[in-house]
């Protein structure tokens, strides 16, 4: 069975519309087979969305944005974000796209990757955003944590949703170790959020 975690997903095109609200915003969202998720906003990807805080003008990035829910939200709801999206499925990079247009939001870049290589080496966030891809390994996604971390600001937040039976503990332990301080932000679901802070230097 192919997993949404490739490049180039071979599964047939079944397009699907789905409105749904966020944060109080009315938003669109385009899927397709071969992405995670096609059939509904999946329930951690939610609560992050609902949950998530990032400061006016911050520069966020979507880790793994799937068909861009996360990075959408928060250029709506951010006032003046940059808002890049990083996602190694490129036919969901390219409903992300999609979906920025359509739900009319601007300052947003999508790049196609499975890390963060891939972006401008002096790029640095503010704010990061994941639901990790937990079935991609949890070697991948501490991976992607580190570089993520030391892609922030001093003090920049990572926010990541993890599902509590899929070892939602460890992360978050790792988070703490690597970052300096971690937290609990909230459950619901069967998910826990956690956000990081940068609080020490690593990885550059």
């Amino acid at each position: 069975m192919e997993h949404y975690f490739t490049r180039d997903p071979g599964a047939p095109h079944a397009l699907r519309r789905l409105e749904v609200v966020l944060r109080g915003e009315r938003l669109v969202f385009w899927t397709d087979r071969g992405v995670f998720s096609p059939e509904r906003i999946d329930r951690g990807t939610r609560l992050l969305a609902e949950v998530f805080q990032a400061p006016d003008g911050a520069r966020i990035l979507d880790l793994g944005a799937g068909y861009g829910v996360l990075g959408i939200v928060a250029a709506r709801v951010v006032p003046q974000a940059e808002v890049w999206m990083l996602e190694v499925n490129r036919r969901a990079a390219e409903l992300a796209e999609r979906n920025a247009r359509e739900n009319r939001v601007e300052r947003v870049h999508v790049v196609v990757g499975e890390d963060l290589d891939v972006l401008p080496p002096d790029l640095r966030f503010h704010t990061v955003l994941t639901n990790p891809p937990i079935r991609a390994g949890q070697a991948l996604v501490f991976s992607l944590y580190r570089q993520a971390l030391a892609r922030l600001i001093p003090g920049g937040e990572l926010w990541t949703v993890v599902r509590t039976r899929q070892g939602a503990e460890r992360h978050l332990a790792f988070l703490a170790d690597l970052a300096g301080e971690a937290e609990l932000v909230a459950r619901g679901g069967g998910y826990r959020v956690f956000r990081a802070a940068r609080r020490r230097n690593f990885g550059e």
